[in-house]
């Protein structure tokens, strides 16, 4: 007969949501560094670096190999999948609650992370060491390179040691909790091998339009929660408050998005009329729009409406 010991389930998943955090926060930091120059290199840094990192751009990166400005993309693409994908495990961990049952979830989702992320992780981590060791600057000088490599080192060491640290990593966290579940003890109960942790932490295949919105919205937010849902085609019962809350983060969402490529646009319709440089910025712009477009359809089709007194009060 097998016993649950709630102590140490409460206690693990603690430890589990610890590290989760830790890993988030320490990405964030490296990553958003990381993306911030990379947006804003010019050509000839562009070239310096294809030049001083052959193995990076050209094997860690083999898409960019010939070309430095697919090089960025690459890192770019690289950069914005890790940030969105830790944006949904930080958002599944957060609502693990201390059954076996659903730290066992937050497990599987969270060794589906590792590996989802490893490759994308691995090209930046060997992109940022090995620009960080070069000793020479870009002729002419490219203070915006200066800055970054002055700072990238330690970014991308916090990063390693808030994965793969061999004690508190979220590696060996993970590690850890997946031989707990085979002992006598009920602490963390795996689920069926069906559906896989893949499945699990993504859910339902996403569109690439609908996962770059949806990482414009805070994980871990009950409108987060809520977006996602409508994206997958769920069915929700909402209040006309809590409409008026999803519907103004899906402005807040808009408003980062613009104010980024565009800092002089604050609306959807401010951005008529405006000449794009960009591929990329089309690109997503128009992703904004198609989602955008799914959200609103939904909110008529697979919301229910409810008065605002039958609610409890934690929802």
């Amino acid at each position: 007969m097998t016993t649950i010991d709630t102590t140490s389930v409460e206690s693990d998943l603690k430890e589990l949501k610890d590290a989760v955090s830790a890993v988030v926060k320490a990405n964030n930091a490296w990553l958003s560094a990381l993306e911030s120059f990379f947006e804003g290199i010019v050509d000839s840094t562009k070239q310096f670096i294809k030049a001083q990192l052959a193995v990076a751009f050209q094997g860690e990166l083999p898409q960019g190999a010939n070309d430095p400005n697919e090089a960025v993309r690459a890192v770019l693409d690289d950069i914005r999948f890790v940030k969105s994908t830790d944006k949904r495990l930080e958002a599944r961990i957060l609502q693990a609650d201390s059954t076996p049952e659903s730290l066992g979830r937050a497990v599987v989702e969270a060794e589906a992370y590792l590996i989802l992320t490893n490759e994308a992780f691995t090209n930046l981590k060997t992109l940022s060491n090995g620009i960080a060791s070069i000793t020479s600057s870009p002729t002419p000088s490219d203070k915006n390179f200066d800055k970054f490599k002055s700072k990238i080192a330690q970014l991308t060491s916090d990063a390693d040691t808030a994965r793969n640290e061999p004690t508190t990593g979220l590696n060996v966290q993970i590690s850890t909790l997946l031989q707990s579940a085979a002992g006598s003890t009920t602490v963390v109960a795996l689920p069926p091998a069906e559906p896989t942790g893949a499945d699990l932490l993504l859910g339902r295949k996403l569109n690439p339009c609908s996962e770059f919105f949806l990482g414009l919205i805070p994980a871990g937010s009950k409108d987060f929660t809520r977006t996602l849902a409508l994206l997958e085609g769920q069915r929700l019962t909402l209040s006309d408050s809590q409409i008026k809350g999803l519907t103004n983060s899906w402005g807040k969402a808009v408003t980062s998005f613009v104010q980024k490529p565009l800092p002089q646009a604050r609306s959807v319709q401010d951005l008529e009329g405006q000449e794009f440089t960009s591929l990329d910025s089309i690109a997503n712009f128009l992703c904004v729009h198609s989602a955008l477009e799914t959200l609103y359809d939904r909110l008529e089709t697979r919301v229910t409406r409810i008065d605002e007194d039958i609610l409890s009060p934690d929802i």
